[in-house]
Parts: C-alpha cells; structure tokens; sequence
C-alpha cells in the first residue's frame, strides 16, 4: 500500500461504492489486506465485512478521461481536504438512509417509535435545531 495520502482517500471511496460503481484496482490483495487491517480495529471483521464489495483485479492499466495531475505537495493537500469534506458528506447521508430504512424497517409498536424518536433528535441536534418535540 502506498504511503501517499490519496490512496486512503482510495481506500475510502472503494468501501462506499454503491450501486452500480466498482473498482478496478490493479494488485488488488494488497489493496484488501491494508483495507481489512484499518478496518479491523474499528468495524471488526466478519466474514460478511466485505461481501458486497464491487471490487475487481485490474487486467489493464486503464487511465480516466478527466484525470488531471497533482504536481505538488499542496495541491495533493487541497485535493485530499476536497475530497474529505464531499466523502464525510456522502457517508452521512447514507447512513442517514441506512438508518431511517432499518427503523421503518422495524416491527412496529413502542420500541419503533421511541428509535424513530431518538434518531430524529440527533438528526436535529446535528443541525443545530434543537429537538424533537
């Protein structure tokens, strides 16, 4: 695994592919191994972690259309603080989903409701508007 600062911002965007996305990484073993070692202390690790995950074994070196290059040190920060900042904004709202669709999810009655309760107010306090009445 590089040390280079991008390839964690890889790393991260490759765990939160969804639908149709996938990723084609060239050396893919390495690329799992460091993947499941940071995640092994956070998430822990099943056999089930990583099941959906569109990852493939890049045959070819492929290169994107609207690649551009990175030629210093604080262009590579800007990019990294870019991506940071639109990620933490994509996992957020998916784990808003996920979350609002395992409470609906749920057997209806007392337990769903005092979940849907407390999930709505630290929706609201993550705002900044308060709570939930």
């Amino acid at each position: 695994m590089s040390r280079d600062p991008l390839a964690v911002r890889l790393m991260r965007l490759a765990l939160h592919l969804r639908g149709p996305g996938q990723a084609s990484m060239a050396e893919l073993s390495p690329w799992s191994t460091a993947i499941r070692g940071v995640l092994a202390n956070t998430l822990g690790v099943t056999a089930y972690d990583f099941f959906n995950l569109q990852w493939f074994e890049a045959k070819d070196i492929s290169y994107c259309v609207d690649s551009r290059q990175l030629p210093g040190v604080v262009d590579t920060t800007l990019e990294c603080a870019n991506f940071d900042t639109a990620m933490g904004k994509l996992v957020w709202e998916q784990t808003k989903a996920d979350v609002s669709g395992l409470i609906r999810g749920m057997t209806g009655g007392d337990l769903q409701v005092r979940v849907d309760v407390l999930w709505r107010t630290s929706l609201y306090i993550s705002l900044g508007i308060g709570s939930v009445a």
